[in-house]
């Protein structure tokens, strides 16, 4: 046993050691565990990311459907050997869509269609429409497409004709002032009249 020194002992007394908190033998403190869900928590979790997943598809397949099948009536329009496309042709082409109806006897517009398909994309979120018109029928021939798009072509209205009328007699108006406005064309003016009272001279007879 070592035998303690006054200046030993006076270190002893005047810094007790303490004792570790942690001990090194001691064991870790376990972990939080944490509290598992319910199974109908996990049900409406899953059941809401499925639903997530049905709207984003149907939205997807309406979307791609119209962009596939006008991309393939214009490709087709543009490759056709008779510089247009006829009605079966583009129904070989077009059918991805969820509905399709049909307009004939269209008023006057800007490209003189006849007929009208609306090709129907529908989804949850947004109904897509594709718009194709077509020609006057002819005898004996199919109706030639058009012009494919996502948007209607301007249909006139009465007001347009009135507004057709009306710049026709303006133009009119102002044809007929430029021609009140230009000057007069001036005659060749003739000799000197002969006073009353005398004669003309006679022509002299040939000798």
């Amino acid at each position: 046993m070592p035998i303690m020194t006054n200046d030993d002992l006076g270190r002893s007394l005047d810094s007790p050691e303490v004792p570790s908190a942690n001990p090194p033998n001691a064991p870790a403190p376990a972990p939080a565990t944490r509290k598992p869900r319910s199974p109908v928590e996990r049900a409406i979790v899953w059941g809401v990311i499925l639903l997530l997943l049905i709207v984003v598809l149907i939205e997807w397949r309406g979307s791609s459907g119209i962009k596939s099948d006008a991309d393939a009536a214009h490709a087709a329009m543009e490759k056709s050997t008779k510089g247009y496309l006829t009605e079966s042709e583009l129904n070989q082409l077009v059918t991805r869509y969820s509905h399709r109806e049909s307009q004939t006897g269209l008023t006057a517009n800007e490209i003189a269609a006849s007929r009208v398909d609306t090709f129907t994309y529908s989804g949850l979120l947004k109904k897509r429409m594709l718009y194709i018109y077509f020609g006057l029928p002819r005898a004996g021939h199919e109706q030639e497409v058009l012009q494919v798009g996502e948007s209607p072509v301007r249909m006139y209205t009465p007001e347009d004709f009135g507004m057709i009328r009306q710049d026709d007699s303006e133009r009119k108006e102002s044809e007929s002032s430029k021609e009140s406005t230009e000057p007069e064309a001036t005659t060749e003016r003739e000799g000197p009249a002969q006073p009353e009272g005398q004669a003309e001279p006679k022509e002299q007879a040939d000798e």
